[in-house]
C-alpha cells in the first residue's frame, strides 16, 4: 500500500509543474458544468492580461462560463477563471489585486470551506450572488454566480452552488 501510495504522490508531483503552465487543462472543462448547460471557455481577455502584467504578473490563464439551470423565467451564470503565474509571489500579487475588486459596500464577506492559502469569499448583500477568488501557490482562481431574468437566489442556495463548483475547480488544480 505504501508503494502504491508513493508511486501515485510522485506521479502527481511530476504532472503538477506541467499542468500548471496550462491553465485550460486546470480549468472547470464540460463535464464539471450540470447536465444541458451551455458551456465555453476561451482566453483571458486581453484587457485583464494586460492589468496583470502591469502590476508585474507574468503567465496564462484561461475564462469561462456555464449558463445552466435555465427555465422561461432566468438562468444561472458560472463565470470561472483560472490564472497560472510564473511564481507563488506573482499570484499573490494578482491576488490582492482581485481580492480589492472585489470588496466593497455592495458585498458582504462569506464564509465557504478552505480551497487554498489564499481565499475570499463574498455575497452581493441585495441579490446574493457569490464570487469565490482562491490562490495556492502559482496559481489563482475566482467563480462568480450570476442569477439572469427572475431567477432568484438565497444566500444559502448561492453559497452551496458556488461550493458546488469550488470543489469541482479545486480537485481539477489539485489543490
Amino acid at each position: 500500500m505504501w508503494l502504491a501510495t508513493t508511486v501515485t504522490a510522485l506521479a502527481l508531483a511530476a504532472s503538477a509543474p506541467a499542468a500548471a503552465g496550462n491553465p485550460a487543462a486546470l480549468a472547470l472543462h464540460r463535464q464539471d458544468c450540470p447536465a444541458g448547460g451551455k458551456y465555453s471557455v476561451g482566453v483571458l481577455p486581453d484587457q485583464l492580461l494586460q492589468g496583470l502584467r502591469g502590476i508585474g504578473v507574468q503567465g496564462d490563464g484561461v475564462y469561462g462560463g456555464c449558463d445552466y439551470a435555465r427555465t422561461s423565467t432566468g438562468s444561472l451564470s458560472l463565470t470561472f477563471l483560472v490564472v497560472a503565474a510564473r511564481s507563488a509571489s506573482q499570484a499573490s500579487k494578482a491576488y490582492a489585486a482581485f481580492a480589492e475588486e472585489l470588496a466593497g459596500p455592495s458585498k458582504a464577506k462569506a464564509t465557504l470551506p478552505r480551497y487554498g492559502d489564499q481565499q475570499v469569499a463574498v455575497v452581493d448583500r441585495e441579490t446574493f450572488e457569490p464570487d469565490l477568488l482562491v490562490r495556492r501557490g502559482p496559481l489563482m482562481w475566482e467563480l462568480s454566480l450570476k442569477a439572469t431574468g427572475v431567477k432568484v437566489l438565497t444566500r444559502a442556495s448561492a453559497l452551496a452552488e458556488i461550493g458546488r463548483f469550488a470543489r469541482k475547480q479545486k480537485a481539477r488544480c489539485g489543490c
